[in-house]
């Protein structure tokens, strides 16, 4: 009898315990069903996509990249889509550039970093932006120093009182919501203060042009504390054009020294038969082949930003500050002056031709010059010189449309140009260019069928 009521006992506790297994289960499997059924949570992720499109500008905002980086990264100095570099051999600056976060803790860090860099501190002090000694008595004369006549400021303490009067207060601010700007800077060191550098930012792509639309090119900048000799001793905007495949000359704004946000837009018309493309190219200064040359050198900061590319099917009630025509085949940079610019890119057939020089006009020299090699110059030998017209004491006549020139030493070279120019041959037509000589006398002429 006790045994039978034991056993009732066991197995009731037995079927109580399967009972609470199955709850159990039950439950576990309707948590899992029930997540499948909800959005599982996790730690947002912040990234800057880059929004280029096809046959656009890559990375116009200068945030792409950013997403991983730590504010005390910044300068990001190898930046997507675009590339820095030295213009025509200029000396280097001694601070680095970039693209920087411009948000209040961006802008914090990046001042302290600015601050590490002696060359950028010192050129602070060369501008004039502050003096060590006014801060350390502002710093000896604070509330928590004043009472102390033989305190000395520490090094954490001018770091930091510079820092928050004189450089987070330079905070250029942006033009999009993605906080990123670009920073190009041109300082030199010593004896060059005042001179700077020439720099310069080139888009990774080249765009080639929409045949029948025109293409509108526009971008952001702001300057700080820019100065230089000459006018060019600005920012820049260049476009690096070509069409049929010929490269031509630059079309650019020189000299640009807006101190709050300004916007430069451009209005490219393409040929509507040939091939055209453009190149952006941004900088800080020229440089003029030769690092000594600091005639358009350009010393303090540029920002750049929001550079984007769209076409427009016309430009109607759109009042243009200057407009251009392609010089097609000259050399001759195209300087526009404004904000707002046209440029046409149409084809035109030239017309510099020889046909243009038949030499009727002794005193006309803009057309030819002489390089001469082992001659007397002024009563000196000299082992190359380059001279122009009747600079030469060659015996230079011309008669009937012939140049003659009676030579008296071994080695001349004859050069004729366009007035400094190359000549373009019509694409349409044949040219035929020869020259004689008759008795060590040279003349040229030109035939067309």
């Amino acid at each position: 009898m006790a045994n039978n009521q034991l056993l009732k006992t066991l197995k009731s506790k037995l079927i109580i315990i399967l009972a609470l297994v199955c709850v159990v289960l039950f439950s576990a499997f309707g948590l899992v069903a029930c997540g499948d059924e909800t959005t599982s949570v996790t730690d947002p992720e912040y990234s800057y996509t880059d929004t280029k499109k096809p046959g656009h500008f890559s990375n116009g905002g200068f945030s792409y990249g950013t997403a991983d980086l730590e504010l005390t990264e910044y300068p990001l100095t190898s930046v997507n889509g675009w590339t820095k570099s030295i213009d025509k051999s200029a000396k280097s600056s001694y601070v680095s550039s970039g693209s920087v976060n411009v948000t209040t803790d961006g802008w914090k860090k990046l001042s302290a970093t600015l601050y590490d860099d002696v060359d950028y501190r010192n050129y602070l002090v060369n501008k004039g932006v502050y003096n060590l000694e006014d801060v350390k008595s502002a710093i000896k004369n604070s509330d928590a120093h004043k009472d102390d006549a033989d305190y000395t400021p520490t090094d954490s303490e001018i770091k930091d009182y510079i820092v928050t009067n004189y450089i987070v207060p330079l905070n250029p601010g942006s033009k999009d919501d993605d906080n990123h700007v670009y920073m190009l800077n041109n300082y030199a060191v010593n004896k060059e203060y005042g001179l700077g550098s020439a720099q310069k930012l080139s888009a990774s792509t080249s765009i080639t042009l929409e045949t029948g639309k025109i293409s509108k090119i526009s971008l952001w900048l702001k300057t700080q504390n820019v100065s230089g000799i000459s006018e060019n001793a600005g920012a820049n905007i260049r476009l690096v054009n070509s069409i049929r495949n010929t490269t031509q000359a630059e079309y650019r704004i020189s000299g640009i020294k807006d101190t709050e946000w300004t916007q430069y837009t451009i209005y490219v018309k393409p040929d509507s038969e040939f091939n055209c493309s453009v190149t952006l190219v941004v900088g800080l200064g020229y440089g003029n082949g030769n690092a000594n040359d600091a005639t358009d050198y350009a010393e303090g900061t540029v920002y750049f930003d929001n550079v984007t590319f769209e076409t427009v099917e016309n430009v109607n009630g759109i009042t243009f500050d200057q407009k251009d025509v392609l010089n097609f085949g000259s050399k001759q940079t195209v300087e526009a002056k404004g904000k707002v610019l046209f440029y046409d890119m149409t084809y035109q057939a030239p017309t510099s031709f020889f046909t243009q020089l038949d030499f009727a006009d002794v005193a006309n020299t803009d057309y030819y010059g002489y390089t001469k090699s082992n001659i007397q110059y002024n009563g000196q030998y000299l082992t190359s010189k380059s001279i122009v017209g009747n600079e030469c004491n060659v015996d230079v006549t011309k008669d009937a449309g012939v140049l003659k020139l009676r030579l008296s030493k071994a080695s001349y070279t004859i050069k004729i140009d366009n007035n400094g120019s190359n000549f373009v041959l019509d694409g349409n037509n044949y040219a035929l260019v020869s020259f004689k000589e008759r008795f060590k006398r040279f003349w040229f002429y030109t035939c067309y069928p």
